[in-house]
């Protein structure tokens, strides 16, 4: 998996659910300015910080979970998923 499959899976599993959602990052920079390399997705979930434990839920079918935190998760933070067989990170970000 690379960055644009990760893309693309991320936006099918949020679009299955009916969630709408927005990238942003490198990936949404790369179509205004000069293409860099990212390693990251960056993706905001229009759902309320209260709802993101579902949605967490959703990214296990593709491999991703959250990483764990020294605290408890913050609304303004991002939530990092990793996958044990991908190196590719997926960062989401939610509605306060």
């Amino acid at each position: 998996m690379n960055v644009i499959d990760l893309a693309v899976a991320t936006h099918q599993v949020l679009t299955d659910a009916g969630l709408p959602h927005a990238f942003g990052g490198a990936l949404a920079l790369n179509l205004y300015a000069e293409p860099r390399m990212t390693s990251d997705v960056d993706v905001s979930v229009f759902v309320p910080w209260e709802e993101r434990e579902p949605v967490l839920g959703l990214f296990e079918r593709i491999g991703f979970s959250p990483e764990p935190t020294a605290g408890p998760p913050v609304p303004v933070a991002r939530i990092r998923l990793r996958s044990a067989e991908h190196r590719e990170i997926l960062d989401l970000f939610f509605a306060l």
